[in-house]
Formats: C-alpha cells, sequence, structure tokens
C-alpha cells in the first residue's frame, strides 16, 4: 500500500500560470525588466518574455551583457508596435489595422514571435488587393518573412492579377528584374493574351531608363508566336524607350497565332515561345543610344 503511486494532473495549471503572470503584470509587482523603445519605457517580467519569445530567451540566458542589466534600450522598432506584441505575451490576443499592422509586424520579427507574424501575414493576404498589392509585397520583403505558404499565396494573388498590376506605378516601382523574369515564366500567365503581356513588360521597362539593359532577356519570354504583326506595331509606344517590333524584312504566310497547331497553344511557355513553324525576326533598339540588337526567335 505505502509503495502505490498515482499520478494526478491539473487541467488548470497551463491557465493559471499565464493568468498569474497577468495578474502580476497588472498590479505592477516583481516586474523586474525595464524595456526602452523610443521615449517609451515598458516594464516586464523577464521569465514571461523568455517563454514568449526566442529573442528574448536568448538575450537573458546566454552570456550576453542584457541578461543583468534592469533598464534594456531596442532599436530598430517602434513603441507603437512592441506595445501590441507586449499585450499579446501577456495576454495572447491581438488587433489589427491596416494602420497598425506594420509596426506590428516590425516588432514581432525584431523579437522573433513567430504566431504574431503569422497573424499579420493572414490579416494582409486577406485584405490585399490591386490598391495595396505592391504596399503588401514591399512590407514582406523589407522584414525578410518567410513564414511557410506566405509567399505562395502572394505570388498566386500577383500571377491572376498580373496585367492590371503592372499598369499602377506603385507596383512597377517594387518589381524587381528578377521577380519579373519569375512571373514571365510562369505558366499560370498563359491566361492573358500575349499581346498584353507584351505592353506589360514595356510599361515595366519605360518606367526607368536603368531597366532598359534588361530588355534583350525580358523579350526572350515573350511568346511573339501568339501575336500578329499588326498588333506588335500598334503596342510599339513613341517614346524615348526600349522599342521591341517586328524586323521590317519578316516575311508571314499567315497570322502566327494562326500556325500555331492547339496542341502547341496548351503548351508551357518556355516551349512555345520557340515553335519553329512561327520564327519571328525582332530588332531591339533603344532609341537615343545610336545602337541596335538583332535577334531572332525560332
Amino acid at each position: 500500500m505505502a509503495g502505490d503511486v498515482e499520478g494526478f494532473s491539473s487541467s488548470i495549471h497551463d491557465t493559471s500560470v499565464s493568468a498569474g503572470f497577468r495578474t502580476l503584470y497588472e498590479e505592477g509587482l516583481l516586474l523586474d525588466v525595464t524595456l526602452v523603445i523610443e521615449d517609451h519605457q515598458f516594464q516586464a517580467h523577464k521569465a514571461l518574455l523568455a517563454t514568449q519569445s526566442d529573442y528574448f530567451r536568448i538575450m537573458f540566458t546566454a552570456d550576453m551583457r542584457e541578461r543583468d542589466q534592469d533598464k534594456i534600450y531596442l532599436k530598430g522598432l517602434t513603441a507603437t508596435g512592441f506595445s501590441h506584441v507586449l499585450q499579446f505575451m501577456y495576454y495572447g490576443t491581438i488587433e489589427l489595422s491596416m494602420s497598425t499592422v506594420h509596426e506590428i509586424l516590425q516588432a514581432a520579427m525584431y523579437v522573433q514571435l513567430i504566431e504574431v507574424v503569422k497573424f499579420c501575414c493572414s490579416f494582409l493576404l486577406a485584405k490585399i488587393c490591386l490598391e495595396n498589392c505592391a504596399e503588401i509585397m514591399r512590407l514582406l520583403d523589407d522584414f525578410g518573412v518567410n513564414i511557410e505558404g506566405v509567399r505562395e499565396k502572394l505570388d498566386s494573388f500577383l500571377l491572376e492579377n498580373f496585367v492590371p498590376l503592372m499598369a499602377r506605378p506603385d507596383f512597377l516601382s517594387c518589381l524587381s528584374f528578377e521577380k519579373l523574369m519569375t512571373y514571365l515564366d510562369n505558366d499560370h500567365l498563359s491566361r492573358f493574351p500575349e499581346i498584353e503581356l507584351y505592353e506589360a513588360v514595356q510599361t515595366w521597362l519605360r518606367h526607368d531608363r536603368r531597366r532598359w539593359r534588361h530588355t534583350d532577356t525580358i523579350i526572350q519570354n515573350i511568346r511573339f508566336c501568339l501575336m500578329t504583326p499588326s498588333s506588335v506595331f500598334e503596342k510599339v509606344p513613341i517614346v524615348d524607350a526600349p522599342v521591341v517590333a517586328l524586323s521590317s524584312s519578316t516575311h508571314l504566310a499567315g497570322p502566327p497565332d494562326e500556325s500555331l497547331r492547339p496542341e502547341d497553344k496548351r503548351a508551357e511557355r518556355t516551349l512555345i515561345k520557340g515553335h519553329q513553324a512561327s520564327a519571328w525576326a525582332i530588332s531591339i533598339s533603344r532609341r537615343g543610344s545610336g545602337g541596335c540588337t538583332s535577334v531572332t526567335l525560332a
């Protein structure tokens, strides 16, 4: 009888520990660290911070000078953002809006509070539209957000709305050459007429003169075999910018799109642009540069 051992487990222990920390926090008891951000001071418990954030756990347990300090200065985040993050660490809830999510995401990334980062990403992707897409893309890039599934959902929206987005100056400004090439090589863009993609890349090139050096590379991803000569000439801008046009010596038996077999039209973007039956001679000229480069898409 004396040797019998029976274990018991509390169903409210986790809740009571969290509630205990909240009570101490609200009553200002046993607070052992002050975090200074901008001109604001935030008092907290080192133990609670360490359990919620890898950043603070390392700070208070590793051989760092902050481990034994009562006052710690944090730079690179805002007081507004951190106040929301601190509230979450004690209460487990957070309120997000388009006016605050930028600062909250910044603070959550800073202290490595991944759960809040995920909440911010979910909030942003649920709100994404043509008007704020560039802002959201820039926000995720600026803070190096690399949460599983987030980039895929963002890219899905971008590909679905690629042509209308390319008409927006804010999106053109933040779309890098590398990203543009990735999108142009994606089969999902086949939902758009090739002439619209041609217009889109022309718009991207005209947006910044420094992009003109990428003209040759970008044009290799445009499937001219799906466009008629007349449609291409109609879209050539009469401005001081790179121009991609059909060579005047080109002879076609018929409209390029009509020369394609149905199975060719369904081929991958990287294959269909090389269809032999519709080889076009393309001139890539930079007005004002005095130079002209000829390439042949076969």
